[in-house]
């Protein structure tokens, strides 16, 4: 194939499994999230401490990104990352911060990413870190192989090569370590080669497709959601006492299937959803439309409620009435805190709360799959 094709670093962990969602030509979608957004500006105030050792504005970071609602956050955040880099900053001589990598891999098949932080640690060694500041630990390997590549390459492909590539998780308080050689990188270059541009032009639908720029437009999504749907209608008299009969192959396939379906469903809700709030009311048949309806959610005020609840309740009964929302009042006392003093205070007072025993967990449950652990095994543990 000789046109020119873009593999981004962030895409590799989609591209492995479908390399067309990499493929020119059609138009591309990506649909943001506040999560993502909330990263970018995470990402953009990092790298400004990295290059400069201080802290940024933050709210002008946070207007810029259009989350000034979400300011605290940011700050929380930040502090975080900028206490981890602490850790790990001994390992980054003469850090380079959003460092832009690319290399030719094979043909019209260029790889590209930035990276967070790069440094040429040493003669033969070179390290890399990429910030996460979601709430989970994705899977990432791909990705830091494409980094660590990218690195590789322009330290002109040396065959004594050693490239350590760090994942910083500020909202989780850890980092994670990972050491290539170069035999390990040319390796890897050529699974690449293998699985994902010799696969061009073969599509490889599933449960990823949700998240592919391509999803709007692919055929071979289309042709899964027909035959899914299909297969669906065929199962659609299983009931909750009868998933016990069926083979457990049958039952992953059916959940599996079923998910896929469900996000398609709440993908186009979403979207109406979208369209109505920006847009105004859509048109359907017969006079009607899509349109918003308010739906009245009453509240008491718990400062005006306070003398009406002592006329019916003892204290300790009005405190089981009661509940303070962490993000509020974290929030509300970082606004009366000197600019830079935000995280590193409502951390403070987290911790002042949990000694105090004003933090209560209580635990919600979803179906996941994973080993099952018996009690013999628990025992055995």
């Amino acid at each position: 194939m000789n046109e020119h094709v873009i593999l981004r670093c962030s895409r590799l962990p989609l591209a492995f499994k479908c390399a067309e969602c990499v493929q020119p030509g059609d138009p591309s979608i990506n649909v943001g999230s506040d999560i993502a957004t909330m990263g970018t500006a995470v990402h953009a105030a990092l790298a400004h401490h990295v290059k400069y050792g201080d802290a940024p504005d933050l709210s002008e970071i946070a207007g810029q990104y259009s989350i000034s609602e979400n300011v605290g956050e940011l700050e929380d955040l930040f502090w975080r990352g900028v206490s981890l880099w602490k850790k790990v900053s001994e390992y980054f001589p003469e850090p380079q911060a959003e460092a832009r990598l690319k290399a030719l891999i094979v043909g019209g098949w260029e790889l590209t990413g930035t990276a967070d932080i790069l440094s040429q640690a040493a003669l033969h060694r070179s390290a890399v870190a990429d910030w996460k500041s979601g709430y989970n630990v994705g899977e990432y390997t791909n990705q830091v192989l494409g980094y660590s590549w990218l690195q590789w390459a322009a330290m002109g492909f040396d065959p004594d090569a050693e490239v350590t590539t760090m994942l910083i998780y500020p909202r989780l308080g850890f980092f994670v370590t990972y050491t290539y050689s170069a035999d390990e990188l040319r390796a890897w270059g050529q699974r690449v080669i293998t699985e994902i541009v010799h696969r061009a032009g073969t599509f490889q639908p599933g449960p990823h497709c949700t998240y592919c720029p391509r999803f709007h437009t692919c055929p071979g999504r289309r042709e899964l959601v027909h035959s899914i749907t299909r297969d669906l209608a065929v199962k659609a008299s299983v009931t909750p006492a009868s998933l016990r009969e069926l083979d457990p192959a049958d039952l992953v396939g059916i959940r599996a299937k079923a998910k896929f379906v469900s996000n398609l469903v709440k993908q186009l809700t979403d979207a109406i959803r979208t369209e109505v709030e920006s847009g105004g009311p859509l048109p359907t048949t017969a006079g009607n439309a899509l349109q918003l309806q308010a739906i009245p959610r009453p509240t008491i005020e718990a400062k005006a409620a306070w003398p009406v609840m002592q006329q019916f309740l003892l204290p300790d009964e009005i405190n089981e009435c009661l509940s303070v929302r962490k993000k509020a009042l974290l929030d509300a006392i970082g606004e009366k805190q000197p600019k830079g003093q935000k995280g590193k205070v409502k951390k403070a007072v987290v911790d002042l709360l949990e000694q105090a025993g004003a933090v209560k967990t209580t635990m919600s449950y979803r179906v996941v799959e994973k080993p099952l652990v018996t009690k013999e095994d628990e025992a055995d543990g």
